[in-house]
């Protein structure tokens, strides 16, 4: 079932409509060993942003993550807001229980949305995701994605140029301990 966002026309015939088309290619399974060892640790910062209103857009205030000093936001690109800071608090409290892992991720294989439509928040509509685990004392990101849902069928487009990040525990946390 369709959500009845506005963006689902403009969706449909375009699908997402990222800065760089040819980042985005079908999934692959990737040697998780290989993919861990080049990691470093990353620093993860939560910083304001706007999306501009007007002709048929809401604005939207929203919380970015900025990795490394690096919009993440903005290395992806799409017309696409962080799932913090913009919604109900109910639902903004349980976007970071899951980021922290203390809440079940609704999407399979702890696969969790980090930039959803900025209209509805729905994944009809896409969503920029990525597999969120801890392991060693970390937090890491990988596998970066735009998965959409449209009439009960999952889509899944592979985010090739944005690479895993390894985040110090206590610090990621520390990132989120204010929004709860």
């Amino acid at each position: 079932m369709l959500s009845r966002c506005p963006l689902n026309s403009e969706l449909r015939g375009g699908g997402f409509a990222p800065r760089h088309p040819s980042r985005y290619v079908a999934p692959v399974k990737l040697n998780r060993r290989e993919t861990m060892s080049k990691e470093k640790t990353s620093s993860l910062q939560l910083v304001w942003k706007r999306r501009e209103g007007g002709g048929g857009r809401t604005q939207r205030d929203y919380l970015d993550f900025v990795v490394d000093g690096e919009s993440l936001s903005e290395k992806i690109g799409g017309d696409l807001v962080s799932c913090l800071g913009w919604f109900v608090p109910s639902e903004n409290a349980k976007a970071v229980r899951r980021l922290l892992l203390e809440e079940k991720s609704v999407l399979p294989d702890n696969r969790l949305q980090l930039y959803v439509c900025p209209e509805c928040g729905e994944l009809d509509c896409g969503a920029i995701t990525a597999i969120v685990e801890r392991k060693n004392g970390k937090v890491i990101w990988r596998d970066f994605a735009f998965v959409s849902g449209y009439d009960e069928v999952e889509h899944s487009e592979k985010i090739t140029d944005v690479d895993s990040f390894s985040f110090d525990r206590r610090q990621y946390r520390n990132v989120f301990n204010g929004l709860l």
